[in-house]
């Protein structure tokens, strides 16, 4: 809207001009484009860091999981068996990999790779299923041989964790000493 005031025989106007508006609005649009452009940016760089923190905890207990079995049960007659045969039947097909044995006082149980889920269960003899991970490429348990003449026994845990684009390998080992697990 102009004003016209008219001053000795002149004329006057107040208000702004199209031209005036028409380069506000450019720079009010420059000013939008890179506040949006930071929000984006900021907004992947946080999925990402979800991404890589939800892998990262699911490695964790994979491991966490996985030794704690080995160490807390190696005090049986039987050691972990990392290649076991004997999965419940329930458990056999072609999506489910059996990755360790445990035997325990209060029963065996098998870690097993559910590959249609990418999920890493804890079965117990009698079926109950116990999601330890998802997200589970692959584990692998195995036994790592000191000497023949030690009584040492290590065994090497290896888990890969992968989601979306993101891809990380976990490794530990748990050691079970001066005959422990025999």
């Amino acid at each position: 809207m102009k004003v016209v005031i008219r001053m000795n025989n002149k004329f006057k106007s107040k208000g702004f001009s199209l031209i005036e508006l028409i380069a506000v609005i450019a720079i009010l649009g420059i000013v939008y484009a890179i506040i949006f452009q930071i929000f984006t940016t900021q907004t992947k760089i946080y999925s990402n860091e979800v991404i890589k923190n939800d892998v990262q905890n699911s490695g964790r207990l994979c491991l966490n999981s996985i030794s704690n079995s080995i160490i807390n049960d190696s005090n049986n007659t039987n050691r972990p068996d990392p290649n076991p045969t004997d999965t419940p039947e329930a458990f056999n097909g072609s999506n489910f990999q059996s990755k360790l044995k445990v035997s325990s006082s209060n029963g065996d149980y098998w870690y097993i790779l559910d590959k249609s889920n990418n999920q890493l269960c804890k079965i117990t003899t009698i079926g109950n299923k116990n999601i330890i991970a998802n997200n589970v490429e692959d584990v692998n348990v195995s036994d790592v041989t000191i000497s023949e003449n030690s009584n040492n026994k290590i065994y090497k845990i290896t888990v890969t964790i992968k989601k979306d684009n993101y891809t990380k390998v976990f490794t530990t080992e748990v050691s079970l000493r001066n005959g422990e697990g025999l």
